[in-house]
């Protein structure tokens, strides 16, 4: 049986999809690796499927941020957080508050960036919104 997996911000957050997949930008050097979503700071931020963090940290470029490994062998990147609320070897299930989106790193103001990856590190993205859309989640 397939996980059941989620949106990464709560249906009634007013999340705005902004920079999406690819999108070339003066903040960052190659085609964007994630989604974007505008939210007010301190939105739940939410496990999209059941995994296990896999790593927190914080760094000039993403900011405060989380890393799940899911079920199925993806990972799910959480970045510019102002709050975390799990730690590295937590188990959390689907739509779990993994922490609070907020305006830390390479932000120009408070928002979700997300991203789906084939393995932890970067450089293996792929479009979010297009994987959730397979697993049957609809964004925007």
């Amino acid at each position: 049986m397939d996980t059941p997996w989620t949106a990464p911000l709560p249906a009634d957050s007013g999340a705005v999809p902004t920079a999406g997949f690819g999108a070339d930008g003066e903040r960052w050097s190659a085609g964007h690796t994630g989604q974007d979503f505008a939210v007010p700071e301190g939105t739940d931020v939410l496990a999209v499927g059941s995994g296990v963090v896999v790593a927190v940290g914080c760094d000039d470029a993403y900011g405060l941020s989380v890393v799940l490994r899911h079920d199925n062998g993806y990972h799910s990147q959480y970045a510019h957080l102002s709050l975390v609320t799990v730690e590295p070897g937590d188990r959390v299930g689907t739509g779990r508050r993994i922490g609070l989106s907020g305006n830390t790193g390479n932000s120009t103001g408070p928002h979700l960036h997300f991203e789906i990856r084939l393995t932890p590190q970067y450089g293996s993205a792929v479009d979010p919104v297009r994987w959730l859309d397979d697993h049957g989640v609809r964004i925007g």
